[in-house]
């Protein structure tokens, strides 16, 4: 289980702050572009180095289970289906933000309470496409649908709970100044971290092998 949460931890959460700095850098060059233009460009280059985490991620993963072979062979499945969603689940944040920040707005709503109720279940949706990815990689033998899911809620709690924790420390999410310290970049780079760890570890204990050699399964 820890192995398997630091592994999570480090190749995604790694991969994701690389591919957010590559993406800035390169639509930030791109100034001179039509928007539209540089900020595929820059989705494009985010959602290559997601990829290749994604990809790492699932070979290291299957090395737990003494399964590296099965995993050099379909890691491109992963890479993809890990890149891909997780470029999608970003766009559709980004347009989802300003609507429901104005529609916090005039509910009483804080901006900080609009942040938790789109990016937990971010954290589930992803969790649970990275463990499903996972699935598909190994023919099914890897992990289950429903221990997918298990994941993704453990995910979610987790960078929920993060959240809340930074949130009562004073780090609280478009609060008066919160722009001059980053706020919403370090609550999210900490509570994703959180979300990677619990999600890694759920997984862990799924693939780990009980006495007769076989992962622990639960069927759909």
């Amino acid at each position: 289980m820890l192995r398997a949460a630091w592994i999570t931890a480090r190749d995604l959460v790694g991969g994701l702050v690389l591919a957010v700095g590559l993406g800035s850098a390169v639509d930030r060059l791109g100034e001179p572009l039509l928007l539209p233009i540089r900020r595929t460009f820059s989705s494009l280059v985010a959602m290559g180095v997601l990829a290749v985490a994604g990809g790492l991620w699932s070979r290291h993963m299957a090395q737990l289970t003494g399964s590296a072979q099965l995993s050099r062979r379909n890691e491109l499945i992963t890479a993809l289906t890990f890149g891909a969603a997780f470029v999608t689940v970003g766009l559709i944040l980004a347009l989802l933000e300003p609507g429901m920040i104005e529609r916090g707005r005039a509910s009483g709503l804080g901006i900080h309470v609009v942040y938790s109720l789109l990016f937990v279940p971010t954290a589930f949706i992803v969790a649970t496409l990275g463990a499903l990815s996972l699935r598909v990689t190994s023919g099914g033998r890897m992990i289950s649908p429903g221990l997918a899911v298990v994941a993704g809620l453990c995910a979610a709690v987790a960078f929920l709970l993060v959240d809340l924790a930074m949130d009562a420390g004073g780090w609280r999410v478009g609060a008066p100044g919160a722009s001059k310290r980053a706020t919403m970049l370090v609550v999210t780079f900490v509570s994703v971290t959180g979300a990677a760890l619990a999600a890694g570890g759920a997984i862990g204990w799924v693939i780990s092998p009980r006495r007769g050699g076989h992962p622990r399964s639960i069927e759909p």
